[in-house]
């Protein structure tokens, strides 16, 4: 199954545990633990598609550049092409992509106009509205990781000439968090799931800290990332 960012129920307060919910030993280096820098200067290029231009999604791009440039690595995220829309005038939105048959048919619409997939080494980031298919059984989910997209895609509209890609839920009517672009790029250079909404590889909690970071102080109990998987930023890469 692929791996998703589940959305959780807003906390009433937010969590000020010393290890911003992450056990630690007695005695842990906490700066070597959440704020390891790649030991030299790691760059990774995201292709954006997206329907609109809107704070949520520019909001996500910042949080990631921040957040990343703190431990060595640059993320180069630019336009990659847009999304087709299909706008409902009597609700006045955008019809949401409601199943993975739709997905496909967007990616291969995207194909046809020659904008999918981005260029070499770059991950493919939609920002889309989720239907109820994109969401899951559960109906939280927020964020995709699709390691194989051809998997699901295949028999419906051909190969693409593409594996690995993120899906970022952009619905107006859903709470979410500004870190679902940095926590599904996590996912595709190999980073697991956390269980802490602290951490960036843990669920979306849309009542706490939002804002990247300005430095990487140890001592902060949100929007954490441990070392481990720092790492697997530092070695990742998207040829």
């Amino acid at each position: 199954m692929p791996q998703v960012l589940r959305r959780q129920t807003p906390q009433a307060e937010p969590d000020h545990s010393d290890t911003g919910a992450v056990p630690t030993d007695a005695g842990t280096n906490r700066r070597a633990l959440f704020c390891h820098k790649c030991a030299s200067p790691t760059t990774l290029n995201i292709g954006v598609y997206k329907q609109l231009n809107n704070d949520f999604i520019s909001d996500n791009i910042l949080f990631s550049k921040i957040f990343m440039s703190h431990h060595n690595v640059t993320l180069n995220i630019d336009t990659a092409g847009v999304i087709p829309t299909q706008y409902d005038e009597e609700r006045r939105k955008f019809t949401k992509v409601e199943t993975v048959a739709d997905l496909c048919d967007v990616l291969k619409e995207l194909k046809a106009r020659g904008v999918f997939p981005p260029a070499a080494g770059t991950l493919p980031a939609l920002f889309i509205p989720f239907g109820a298919q994109l969401r899951g059984s559960s109906a939280e989910a927020v964020g995709w990781h699709i390691p194989n997209i051809n998997s699901l895609c295949e028999a419906h509209v051909g190969k693409l000439d593409v594996s690995r890609v993120v899906l970022i839920d952009s619905s107006d009517d859903v709470k979410s968090c500004s870190k679902v672009l940095l926590h599904e790029i996590g996912h595709a250079v190999g980073c697991p799931d956390g269980p802490d909404s602290p951490m960036i590889m843990g669920p979306c909690d849309p009542s706490s800290v939002q804002k990247p970071p300005l430095t990487c102080d140890a001592d902060r109990t949100h929007n954490l990332m441990v070392a481990k998987d720092v790492k697997k930023f530092c070695a990742g890469s998207f040829a």
